[in-house]
C-alpha cells in the first residue's frame, strides 16, 4: 500500500499592525485521526486574533489519500528586506513506502489567505528550496527536485531528478513555472541515504538556467 504525504508550504504577508520583521500571531492545529492514526481531517494554520482569525487548510488530495492532517509545523522565513514569512507543512499517510507532497504558498489579501502557487505535487523522494535572487524576482523562487523512476530502477534506488523552478508573476499575482529539466546524473534514493540531496549539487546549473534568457 502506498503512503501519500503532502507538505504545504505557506508564505504569509504581514498583517496590519505587525512590526516589520515580525509575523502575525498564528496557531497550528493537526487534523483529527482515526483509530489507526490516519488523518480524517486536514491540519490548519490560523492567523490573527479570535475576532479576525483567518485559517488555511491544504486542499483534499485525490482518493484514496486521506486529508493532509499529520505533523503540522510552521516556521518563519525571513527575507533580506526584514519581512518574515511563514512556512507551513502537513502530512497525509495511509501506510506503505510511497508519499506525495503538495506545496502551497499563501498571501494575506484583504484578510483572506490566498494560494499563490499552481497545483504542485511531489513525492517523498523530493527536495525543495527557496532561492533569494533579486536580479530575477523580488519574491523567493521555489525550486523542487523529484525523482524520475526508470524502467530498471527500484523505488528507493538511485534516480535522475526533475528540477522545477517557480517564480512570482507580478502582473498575474501568482507564481508560474519558470524552468524545468531532468538531471544528467543519478542521485541516491532512500535505500542509500537518509534524505534526498539534489539541489545543492545542481545549484550551479539551476542558477545558470534561471539567469539565462534563452531557457
Amino acid at each position: 500500500m502506498r503512503i501519500n504525504t503532502t507538505i504545504s508550504v505557506v508564505l504569509l504577508t504581514l498583517a496590519a499592525g505587525v512590526a516589520p520583521g515580525q509575523t502575525a500571531p498564528y496557531r497550528v492545529v493537526n487534523g483529527q485521526t482515526d483509530s489507526d492514526g490516519f488523518p480524517i481531517s486536514a491540519a490548519r494554520i490560523c492567523v490573527g486574533s479570535a475576532n479576525t482569525e483567518q485559517c488555511y487548510s491544504p486542499p483534499a488530495p485525490k482518493p484514496p489519500s486521506p486529508p493532509f492532517g499529520l505533523n503540522a509545523t510552521a516556521t518563519d522565513l525571513k527575507l533580506a528586506t526584514g519581512v518574515s514569512l511563514i512556512v507551513f507543512t502537513a502530512e497525509s499517510s495511509i501506510g506503505g513506502s510511497g508519499s506525495l507532497t503538495n506545496i502551497a504558498l499563501l498571501a494575506d489579501r484583504n484578510g483572506q489567505l490566498i494560494d499563490l502557487l499552481p497545483n504542485i505535487t511531489v513525492t517523498n523522494q523530493s527536495e525543495y528550496r527557496f532561492w533569494n535572487l533579486p536580479a530575477i524576482s523580488g519574491m523567493p523562487i521555489l525550486t523542487t527536485a523529484d525523482f524520475v523512476w526508470g524502467q530498471v530502477e527500484t523505488h528507493f534506488s538511485s534516480h535522475r531528478y526533475r528540477i522545477t523552478s517557480y517564480v512570482y508573476h507580478k502582473q498575474g499575482g501568482r507564481y508560474v513555472q519558470l524552468d524545468e529539466y531532468i538531471t544528467q546524473k543519478r542521485y541516491a534514493g532512500l535505500d542509500d541515504a537518509n534524505e534526498i540531496k539534489v539541489l545543492e549539487p545542481e545549484k550551479a546549473t539551476i542558477l545558470h538556467r534561471l539567469r539565462s534568457p534563452s531557457r
